[in-house]
């Protein structure tokens, strides 16, 4: 049974350390997206 529960904590923390990865990439297209829908609506302004 360690074994085995040895294997998930390992692939929980594979799984763990993607998402973040994921997650980190979603906040900076979030982050520049909100940065950029400002600029575009200033473009159409003029």
């Amino acid at each position: 049974m360690p074994v085995g529960e040895a294997m998930m904590a390992l692939t929980l923390k594979k799984l763990y350390s993607k998402n973040s990865a994921v997650i980190r990439l979603m906040k900076l297209s979030a982050i520049t997206q909100a940065t950029l829908s400002p600029i575009k609506l200033l473009a159409k302004a003029d």
